[in-house]
């Protein structure tokens, strides 16, 4: 298992997000960077979240949001700006122990199901070999450190970075701007 995937999931969660309606309540998100700083800051944004994909030999974090196509090109820097603020800077003990919570209970309820936990267990022997155990994954993640958060998305920044939309995209900046903020 990489050294950097309990970091990278955490980013995740620590960036977090949602859409501009939600019923709120426990585990929504509702205190994550993409949730504070994005959707309750900027009303024209509809939606803004981030995603993680992990690979056997790599791995995928990133975000996404939607709003009119008139402020597209704002989304853009509004989102850029968050990357590069957590890059830039380690998150706090506070943000980080939430994020790590987070991960931790989001574990241990998927393992709850035994479709999930069997499947759980198949991907680890075929990935890595062995099995960790949830209480031993949990110790991990109570390893997981903001300088090592600031360190993974540094490193998730140092590669080119990829730009998709849909719709409109007349307000989208050329790829070489958005490329140029990172």
């Amino acid at each position: 298992m990489s050294d950097d995937l309990l970091e990278l999931c955490t980013l995740h969660l620590l960036l977090g997000g949602g859409g501009s309606f939600s019923a709120g309540g426990p585990g929504k998100g509702m205190y994550s960077r993409l949730y504070t700083n994005v959707l309750n800051q900027h009303h024209w944004v509809d939606s803004a979240t981030a995603f993680n994909s992990m690979y056997a030999d790599a791995g995928l974090i990133g975000i996404y949001g939607t709003c009119l196509p008139q402020d597209a090109g704002r989304l853009v820097d509004v989102m850029s700006a968050e990357l590069i603020s957590i890059a830039g800077s380690a998150p706090g003990e506070e943000e980080t122990n939430r994020a790590k919570n987070q991960l931790k209970s989001s574990m241990l309820m998927k393992l709850e199901s035994r479709q999930v936990l069997f499947e759980d267990i198949g991907r680890q022997i075929l990935t890595y070999g062995k099995r960790e155990s949830p209480a031993e994954l949990c110790a991990r993640v109570d390893k997981v450190t903001p300088e090592g958060i600031q360190k993974i998305a540094k490193k998730a920044l140092s590669s080119p970075v990829t730009v998709a939309s849909f719709g409109n995209n007349s307000e989208i900046p050329a790829y070489e701007e958005i490329a140029k903020k990172f």
